[in-house]
Parts: C-alpha cells; structure tokens; sequence
C-alpha cells in the first residue's frame, strides 16, 4: 500500500477514515438516492460506478463517453510530416503501463516485420498524463537488435484535431490490453476509418461491433502489490493470500498474427471499406441525448432526492 501512495506524494490517504466513520449515514443517502454517471465507460467513470453499485443505490444511471465526429471522420486532411508515406501504417495510442499492453504489441512486431517490409508503427505516449517512462530506449534497443520494421515514437502533446490526422493517415488502430476503461481512442480512429485490432471481452466491445479483428486472450496469475501490475487499490488487503488475482491478457502470438493478417491480406481494402461504412453511435450529438433522457428519467421520478449531491 506504502508503494501505491508514494507514487502520488502521499502518506495516508484522503477518505478512508471519513468513509468509515460515516459508513452508515452514506450506506442509507445511497441507498434512497439516483445517481448519472457520465462517461462511466472511463476508467474514473467506472470505479465509481463500482463503488455506487456496492452500496445498492436506488437508481444508477451510465451513460458512455463520447466522440467529436466533426473533428474524427473521413474528411480528408494534410498528413503529418512524421507520418512515412507509401507505408502500411499500425497506430498504438495509450502508454507504458502494465495494463495497457504495449510490452506485448512491441515482443509481437519485432518478430513479425523487418526493415524490408513498408510497414511502421507510430506509438503515441501519454507521459505528461501517465508519467515519464523509458519506452523510446527500449524501442531503440528492440530496432537496433532485431532489425525490426520501423517504429516511430511520439510523446508531444497533441490536439484533437493532430490526432485525428494520425488516424486519418493510418490503416489500424492495435490496444492488446489486459485492462481497460473504455478505449476512448479505439472510438475516435475508427471514426477516421482505422482497422481496430483489440483485446476480446473488454470495454471495446461495447462499440466495435463486427468489424474489430479480436485478439485471443489467456488468464494469468498476478501479484496485484506489483509496481509493474500497479492494480492495488485503496482498501485492498494487502496480506500474501490477497494480493494475488486473475487478469486476462492477449498472448503475443494472437497479436503476431493479426498484424501479419491485415498487412499480407489481398482484401486490406475490404476491411477499411467496412470499418467506414459501420455506423458508430456514441456521437457527442447522439450521448448528449442519452444524457438528456436519464435525466428526464431522473427528474420525473417521484421520490427521487432532487438536489443531493
């Protein structure tokens, strides 16, 4: 627990004494009260999902996280000058923790393409968000090593507007994750018309549809103490039998040969031509309505409690 708080500059933290010396008074507010949770799809969104539903509220509404279609469609837009061109192009979005996958995607492409192959994969990372890290030394370390296909690595921050553009100039969008919120990127670069090549039985799943390429998923043991893993939460027990889980995450050899697939695949263009013909609902347009309707909902209830925060 000590490891998990040291990360964020604490020493104790914020609520849990709160939370247990009001325990009743919250268990009973919850209870005769209707909660709207929006963007609950996300990973905050969906811890206090979790957390509401433990205390069985008298209503809980969710409502998904949404995309800008103005900003991530198929209008056509300049490249980015670090996008190679000529190139089948793979596009990772997240960062380098544990839960996001990259350690897999990066063991997969140095086994499946080399320099010859027109290939490249852009990693966009987040450490302004996630925190620095060094995945630009071991992607030098994996090309110099491997003689792997090309890797191109961003850390920037970026516009929406700049994302849009990498998807718009990518063919395939790869999240081998083991967890996730909701895959908010996966969303936006399909919008664009990027191939999604994503973890089965997650969040993704919920917006996919057929179009997705499924990666084959295993169970593991884990060591949720881990400063790897980095899935100990507040409350979690922290004796040898508890700190150990489950997880499910995508073997190499799954994401090996999904990438393999779509990049010698003769009907590359029949997947792109039906990820752009697929109609994704979450506008911000269309969960702007469902937000709109749960709060009539909401509203018109009688006996909900009006005003509790």
């Amino acid at each position: 627990m000590s490891k998990l708080l040291s990360l964020i500059g604490r020493e104790n933290f914020l609520f849990t004494d709160d939370i247990e010396r009001y325990s009743t008074d919250l268990n009973k507010i919850v209870k005769n009260s209707t909660f709207l949770v929006i963007g609950g799809a996300g990973s905050i969104g969906q811890a206090v999902t979790k957390e509401l539903f433990k205390l069985n509220p008298k209503k809980l509404h969710v409502v998904p996280n949404g995309y800008d279609n103005t900003i991530f469609n198929h209008e056509p837009v300049e490249k980015p000058s670090f996008m190679p061109k000529d190139t089948f192009v793979f596009t990772y979005v997240g960062c380098a923790q544990w839960r996001k996958g990259l350690d897999i995607l990066l063991n997969a492409w140095q086994k499946v393409f080399k320099k010859a192959d027109k290939v490249a994969l852009v990693i966009k990372d987040t450490p302004q968000i996630y925190g620095a890290n060094n995945v630009l030394n071991e992607i030098t370390k994996i090309q110099y090593s491997t003689g792997c296909a090309e890797i191109i690595y961003l850390d920037d921050n970026y516009s929406a507007e700049d994302m849009a553009a990498i998807f718009k100039h990518s063919n395939a969008v790869v999240h081998p994750y083991r967890a996730e919120g909701f895959g908010m990127h996966v969303q936006e670069a399909m919008a664009c018309g990027c191939i999604p090549i994503v973890s089965e039985f997650g969040p993704t799943d919920e917006f996919v549809g057929d179009v997705a390429l499924k990666l084959d998923m295993v169970r593991k043991n884990i060591n949720i103490n881990s400063g790897e893993v980095f899935a100990l939460k507040p409350g979690d027990a922290t004796t040898m039998m508890s700190t150990y889980a489950t997880a499910f995450e995508p073997t190499v050899d799954s994401v090996h040969r999904m990438l393999n697939k779509l990049y010698y695949s003769h009907t590359k263009e029949e997947f792109t031509e039906k990820v752009k013909n697929f109609k994704l609902e979450n506008t911000w347009e269309n969960v702007i309505l469902r937000y709109e309707s749960a709060l009539k909902t909401i509203l018109d209830n009688e006996g909900t409690q009006r005003g509790t925060k």
